[in-house]
C-alpha cells in the first residue's frame, strides 16, 4: 500500500517567491483595469465626447461581468472609479487651470518670471521659457526676446510688461497641438523688460547646457556638418541642425525615434552604469540610478517619453527594494497614471501614445508571443520589431495620419549602427570629451543611417497614409479587436491568424477607399485672407494653382500635399514670380512636372523652379486639360469643368458668380463654398470641396 508523503517545511525562498507573485497580481489586474479606465474617462472628457464614451464602456463593463462576475467583480469595480476619477480630473483642470489661462490672451500683464530654458533660434533672437503665475497659476511661456536684449540665461528673474497672445492653431504645422501637450497656451511676443535680475549662484541646469554646448561644437568641429546634425540629434535631441531631408528618411522610414530623445536612450544609459555599479547593493544602486536619470534628463531635451521611461525604470528597479518582481505591464500603467495625474494635459500629446505603445509592443506583447518559440535569436528579435511597429503602427496612422511598412526590417538593419553611434556620443558625453577621437568613426555610422534609410525608403509602398475616415475607424477597431484577444490570453498562433485577418480586412477596406477616391474631384482652398492657394486633384493627378501670390502659399500646399501622399503634382501654376521662392524650398520633396508662371516681367532667364523650366502664358486666359479635367485660367478666376459640372474659383469682391455647380470665393478673412441646390454656404479656411461623378458634394475640412 502506497504512503502518503509527510508534508515537509516549506522554504523561505520559496515562501517569499510564492507572496511575491501574489503581490504582483494585486487580484488580478486591477491597477491595470483601473489604469485603462482612468486613461479612457480622461481622453473622453479631453475629445468632449463623453455620452458616446460611457455607453462604449457600459457595453464593456457588461460584458466582461457576464463572462466571469465571479472573478471580474474588482474588476469592474476598479473600472467605474478610474474612469469617473478620470473625466473629473480633466474637467477641473480644464476648468480651474486651461480656460482661466487662455482667457488672459490679449492682455497685458506685467509678470515676473525664473528663466527656465534658453533657445537659440534665427535672426539672432533667444526664445527664453519662463515659469510665472498667470491667472494664479504657474504656467510655462515662451518668450520670444528681441535680438538687442540683454544677454539673459538660465536661473535669470526678470520683470516684463507683456502682451499675452494665443498659440493660434496653424495648418501648416501642429504648434498649438505639441504645445497644448505640454501644457503650453500662450506666448509673448511683444514685451518691455521692466527689470532683469542675473543669477549669480551655482544653477545645476545652467553647467548642464553649458557642458552640453561644449560637447555639441566637439561634434562639429569632428565630423561632417549632416553628421553632426544628426548625431546632437540622437544623443540630445536638438533638431535644429536636421534639414527636412534627413527628417523625412528617418519618419517615412520608421526609425524617427532615434532622433528624439527617448526611452531607448534612458534605458541604455542605465544599462551602462547598471553594469558599473553592479557591485553595490540594492539600495544604493536605486538611489544612484535616480540620480544619474535627473541629471540625465536636465542634459537633454527631455520630452514626455523621456519622463515616463524614468519612471517605468525606476517603478521596475524599485519592485526588488519591496520584494516584489518586476511586471513590464504594471510598471507602464503605473507610469501613465502618474504622468496624466500630475499634467492631465500629456493625454493630448501625440508623443505619449507613441511611446506608450512602443513600450506596450517591446515590453508586454513582444514576450507573450515569442516566450515559447523555438528559433534562432534573430528571428526572434525580428519578430519582436514587428510587435513594436505593429503596436506603434494604429497609433502612428491616427495621430500623425502615417506609418511605416518597413519599420521592423529598418529597424533590424539600421538600428544597430545608430546604437553604436549613440553608445560613442555617451561615452563622449561621460568622458569629458577625451574620446573625441572615435567621433569620426560615429560619423560614419550615422552616414550609414542615412544612406539605408534613403536606400529603403526608395522602395514602393514603404509607408501609408491614412487620411479617410472609414479606414482611420477600420485601423481603430482592428487595434481594439487585437488588444481584446491578447488579453484574453489566446495563443501565439491563433494571435498570428487574427493579426493577418485584420490587416487582410484592412487592406480591402483601404482599396475600396482609395477607389472611391479616385473617382472623385477634389478641390482644396488653403489659407487664410491673405494667402490662398488650390489645390485640385483627380485621383493621382494634381495641379496646384496659387491665387494671391504670397511666400505661405506654397507652406500650405506642401502641407496638404504631405498628408494626403501627392507626392507627385502634374503642375503648379503662379500668377507671378515673387512667390516662387517659397515653392523652391517648401516643394523640394516633391516631383513637380511643369511649371506655369503667367506674369514673366520680373523672372530671369535660364531660372529654374522645382528642378523644371517654367512656361509662360499671360493672364488673357488658358485652358490647361489633364486627367478628364479642363482647368481655365482667365485673371484672377479659375474655372474647372470635369465630368459635365463647372467649379469657379473666384475673388470674394468679383461680384455676382456665374451658374456654376459649385462657387468657391477667396480674398475675405474666411474662404466660402457654395454648392448648387445649397441653402447656405460653408464658411472656412483650409477647406475642401468633394464632387462625385453623379454631381454630389460636401465641403470638409482639408
Amino acid at each position: 500500500m502506497k504512503k502518503d508523503k509527510a508534508p515537509c517545511a516549506v522554504s523561505a525562498e520559496e515562501t517569499a517567491q510564492v507572496n511575491r507573485k501574489a503581490g504582483s497580481s494585486i487580484r488580478g489586474h486591477g491597477v491595470e483595469c483601473f489604469t485603462l479606465a482612468w486613461t479612457a474617462g480622461l481622453l473622453a472628457a479631453f475629445l468632449d465626447r463623453i455620452v458616446p464614451a460611457l455607453l462604449l464602456f457600459a457595453a464593456g463593463l457588461l460584458a466582461v461581468w457576464i463572462a466571469d462576475r465571479r472573478r471580474c467583480t474588482m474588476q469592474c469595480a476598479a473600472a467605474v472609479i478610474g474612469f469617473s476619477l478620470g473625466m473629473l480630473l480633466w474637467t477641473g483642470y480644464d476648468v480651474r487651470i486651461r480656460q482661466p489661462v487662455c482667457a488672459m490672451a490679449g492682455r497685458t500683464v506685467e509678470c515676473t518670471g525664473y528663466v527656465s530654458d534658453v533657445t537659440e533660434i534665427r535672426g539672432g533672437r533667444n526664445v527664453c521659457t519662463l515659469r510665472t503665475k498667470i491667472a494664479g497659476h504657474t504656467q510655462s511661456v515662451d518668450w520670444y526676446a528681441d535680438a538687442e536684449q540683454p544677454q539673459i540665461r538660465i536661473g535669470d528673474t526678470v520683470v516684463l510688461k507683456a502682451a499675452l497672445s494665443a498659440i493660434e492653431p496653424d495648418y501648416r504645422y501642429h504648434t498649438a497641438e505639441y504645445q497644448a501637450g505640454k501644457g503650453k497656451y500662450l506666448r509673448i511676443y511683444d514685451a518691455e523688460l521692466i527689470s532683469h535680475q542675473p543669477d549669480s549662484g551655482f544653477s545645476l541646469r545652467r553647467t548642464l547646457r553649458d557642458y552640453r554646448a561644449y560637447i555639441k561644437n566637439l561634434i562639429y568641429e569632428k565630423t561632417a556638418p549632416q553628421d553632426a546634425a544628426l548625431l546632437c540629434a540622437m544623443i540630445f535631441g536638438d533638431k535644429s541642425g536636421l534639414d527636412s531631408e534627413t527628417s523625412d528618411l528617418l519618419r517615412h522610414s520608421g526609425i524617427g525615434h532615434i532622433a528624439v530623445v527617448s526611452g531607448l536612450h534612458l534605458v541604455m544609459f542605465c544599462a551602462v552604469l547598471g553594469r558599473l555599479l553592479r557591485r553595490t547593493s540594492a539600495r544604493l544602486r536605486f538611489l544612484l540610478l535616480a540620480l544619474c536619470m535627473a541629471v540625465f534628463i536636465l542634459l537633454v531635451d527631455a520630452s514626455v517619453s523621456v519622463f515616463r521611461a524614468a519612471l517605468m525604470l525606476l517603478i521596475a528597479n524599485a519592485a526588488g527594494l519591496f520584494g516584489r518582481e518586476r511586471d513590464t505591464l504594471r510598471s507602464l500603467s503605473l507610469a501613465v497614471l502618474i504622468c496624466t495625474a500630475a499634467a492631465p494635459y500629456v493625454i493630448g500629446s501625440a508623443s505619449f501614445w507613441l511611446t506608450v505603445s512602443a513600450v506596450l509592443g517591446i515590453g508586454v506583447i513582444a514576450p507573450r508571443l515569442t516566450a515559447d518559440l523555438r528559433a534562432p535569436r534573430i528571428v526572434k528579435d525580428f519578430l519582436s520589431f514587428c510587435c513594436v511597429s505593429g503596436a506603434v503602427f494604429p497609433a502612428s496612422l491616427l495621430l500623425c495620419g502615417e506609418g511605416s511598412v518597413l519599420a521592423p526590417l529598418c529597424n533590424l538593419l539600421i538600428l544597430p549602427a545608430g546604437t553604436l553611434a549613440l553608445c560613442i556620443g555617451f561615452l563622449l558625453l561621460l568622458t569629458g570629451g577625451l574620446t573625441a577621437f572615435l567621433l569620426p568613426a560615429a560619423g560614419m555610422l550615422v552616414r550609414f543611417v542615412r544612406a539605408a534609410a534613403g536606400l529603403l525608403t526608395r522602395l514602393p509602398g514603404t509607408y501609408l497614409k491614412a487620411t479617410e475616415l472609414p479606414v482611420l475607424i477600420s485601423v481603430l477597431l482592428g487595434a481594439a479587436i487585437l488588444l481584446v484577444l491578447l488579453a484574453a490570453g489566446i495563443r501565439p498562433k491563433h494571435f498570428a491568424a487574427a493579426v493577418l485577418y485584420v490587416c487582410t480586412a484592412l487592406v480591402c477596406i483601404a482599396s475600396v477607399s482609395s477607389a472611391v477616391t479616385a473617382r472623385q474631384m477634389r478641390i482644396a482652398v488653403l489659407g487664410g485672407s491673405r494667402q490662398a492657394a488650390a489645390v485640385i486633384s483627380c485621383g493621382r493627378s494634381v495641379m496646384v494653382v496659387d491665387l494671391t501670390d504670397q511666400p505661405r502659399n506654397a507652406q500650405y500646399a506642401a502641407a496638404f500635399l504631405e498628408r494626403q501622399g501627392l507626392t507627385h503634382p502634374a503642375m503648379l501654376v503662379l500668377h507671378q514670380g515673387k512667390a516662387a521662392a517659397g515653392y523652391q524650398d517648401a516643394f523640394a520633396g516633391f516631383d513637380v512636372q511643369s511649371v506655369l508662371i503667367r506674369e514673366a516681367d520680373a523672372w530671369r532667364e535660364n531660372c529654374t523652379l522645382c528642378g523644371v523650366q517654367p512656361e509662360f502664358c499671360g493672364t488673357d486666359g488658358m485652358k490647361i486639360t489633364f486627367k478628364d479635367m479642363t482647368v481655365t485660367l482667365l485673371g484672377e478666376t479659375v474655372r474647372i469643368q470635369w465630368n459635365g459640372m463647372t467649379v469657379d474659383i473666384l475673388p470674394a469682391d468679383s461680384g455676382e458668380a456665374p451658374k456654376a455647380n459649385a462657387v468657391i470665393r477667396y480674398g475675405e478673412p474666411l474662404c466660402s463654398f457654395a454648392l448648387a441646390g445649397s441653402k447656405r454656404p460653408s464658411a472656412g479656411n483650409n477647406m475642401m470641396l468633394r464632387l462625385t461623378a453623379d454631381g454630389r458634394g460636401d465641403v470638409v475640412p482639408a
